[in-house]
């Protein structure tokens, strides 16, 4: 795992966490999640809205698409939101994940915004 300066998720969870009416959904390994729910800390711990799809052995075989679908129709039904920011980490982003196809195929209320972030495509400045 990179530092929180040298990872473009951790820069792209920062700047969208605090967009009112939205969810952070991390389609990334659990690691990823972990890392971000530090920058927490500082908030009200009661309203975080960041879930994980938490990127398992078999999506990396097979591909994460399905679990990413399932994640968006749980997001909406737990929180809600208005959007919801599909943000990609490096594992998502390696075995190339068609992220565009499952946002497109939500049939959800809330807007989905997919967020290219894999941390080996730059620092925290570029997420």
């Amino acid at each position: 795992m990179k530092t929180a300066d040298g990872c473009k998720l951790f820069g792209a969870h920062q700047a969208l966490t605090g967009i009112q009416g939205g969810v952070v959904l991390l389609h990334s390994v659990v690691g990823c999640n972990f890392g971000s729910m530090a920058f927490h800390a500082a908030c009200d711990m009661a309203d975080i809205r960041q879930t994980c799809t938490v990127i398992s052995d078999s999506d990396v075989v097979f591909g994460g698409e399905a679990s990413l679908a399932r994640a968006l129709a749980h997001v909406e039904e737990l929180y809600a939101p208005q959007a919801i920011f599909v943000v990609t980490g490096c594992v998502s982003d390696i075995v190339q994940d068609d992220i565009q196809a499952v946002a497109g195929a939500f049939s959800g209320r809330a807007r989905v915004v997919t967020v290219e972030a894999a941390g080996y495509r730059g620092g925290v400045s570029e997420g």
